[in-house]
């Protein structure tokens, strides 16, 4: 009896001795918590402590996925996660494993972040911080294809990106050329409800990508999305002086919205489609007129630049003067830095709905604020 109990004492010894080093599932599970805490409260102190969290973690290395694997509820559906949403963990928290995920190399974390993806995001964040550590790891050919087949446009210009190298394997080019028509992307972008999960703008980016990615000479394609997008330029300018319906989020309305996209869409196609644009504007009334200015401005025309910070300062319609100051913005030139301190006296004011504002709206005045954002970005102080 005695020989018993001494040799389980033994057993129990030596198992305690080969465990002692290994991390147990509470401590993962713990520095998660705090990693969760640093996130979501932000601080000094917190800014601190997240670093050696994190660096925990990482020490923790391939002996923390088991617990990483269990938060992540890899196949989780929109009503699960909602669930888990009401009860006790009421903010995102998987977020956090993937950002204590891409702290870890390997194989089998690079395996899981690429899994998450396919699961509904807790957040913006969660799946921003996914791509960016994929971004830096080796996948294979069956993750490449699974990427650029998602049916979400950021996941698939990810895979695009990572895909582009190795382009010229069947597989992979297979995968890419649906990728450069605008009807299959139509049926790829739809969530588990066959809701749209795209926008014009976003599937374009994802056919331009494509095609470069083969090889494809875009030159037509991009005339092409220029004239769809001054079509929408000049739509969007007969309605500009009417009160948008649309409840405004943040300083700009949704036309608001619609204009500074279509710009950013143009600016982005480059001098290129330069003459579309000046093919537009013998026949623009005056506020389609503006807007082609701003457009001209993007593509570096000076002269309507300087016509551009004209309307900023003067224009009667203020939608047009927000528009305006966005452009001037962009482009980030010094020789506008006497309109934009002019701007800071805009009188111009509006409501802005917003969720974390005391009683979910508050007042804003949208020229000033684009106005210092700017002056800012030119070195100035404004505030």
């Amino acid at each position: 009896m005695k020989r018993s109990i001494i040799t389980t004492l033994a057993l129990l010894a030596l198992t305690l001795a080969v465990t002692a080093d290994e991390p147990s599932d509470q401590e993962a599970r713990n520095l998660v918590a705090d990693l969760s805490d640093c996130l979501w409260t932000p601080s000094a102190e917190n800014m601190k402590r997240q670093s050696g969290i994190e660096a925990k973690l990482a020490a923790l290395g391939e002996q923390a996925l088991p617990v990483l694997e269990r938060e992540l509820h890899l196949g989780i559906k929109f009503p699960e996660l909602n669930e888990m949403f009401r009860g006790e963990r009421s903010r995102p928290h998987r977020w956090v494993v993937v950002t204590a995920l891409a702290l870890i190399p390997g194989e089998k974390s690079t395996g899981l972040l690429y899994r998450s993806l396919f699961d509904p995001q807790d957040n913006c964040a969660m799946q921003i911080t996914t791509l960016t550590a994929l971004k830096g790891r080796d996948l294979s050919e069956e993750m490449l294809v699974g990427l650029l087949g998602h049916r979400e446009t950021p996941v698939v210009l990810a895979g695009i990106q990572k895909a582009a190298a190795k382009a010229g394997a069947p597989r992979i080019r297979a995968a890419l050329e649906p990728l450069t028509r605008e009807d299959a992307l139509e049926v790829q972008f739809k969530n588990e409800y066959g809701a749209g999960t795209s926008s014009k703008e976003s599937r374009w980016d994802v056919r331009y990508a494509a095609g470069l990615a083969i090889g494809r000479d875009m030159t037509n394609d991009m005339r092409t999305r220029a004239g769809e997008i001054l079509q929408s330029l000049k739509a969007v300018a007969e309605h500009l002086s009417e009160p948008d319906a649309r409840k405004t989020m943040g300083y700009m309305t949704p036309r608001e919205g619609d204009v500074c996209r279509a710009l950013n869409g143009l600016a982005d196609l480059g001098p290129m489609i330069a003459d579309l644009v000046e093919q537009e504007a013998p026949l623009a009334g005056s506020d389609h007129g503006a807007l082609l200015d701003m457009a001209r401005a993007r593509l570096g025309n000076a002269a309507s630049l300087r016509r551009v910070m004209g309307t900023m300062n003067d224009a009667p319609n203020p939608s047009l003067r927000i528009c305006a100051a966005m452009t001037v913005r962009n482009l980030r030139n010094p020789v506008a830095k006497p309109a934009l301190w002019k701007a800071l006296q805009d009188t111009y004011r509006r409501e802005s709905h917003e969720c974390c504002a005391p009683g979910g709206s508050r007042e804003v005045y949208p020229v000033r604020v684009v106005a210092a954002d700017a002056l800012i970005d030119l070195g100035e102080h404004p505030l």
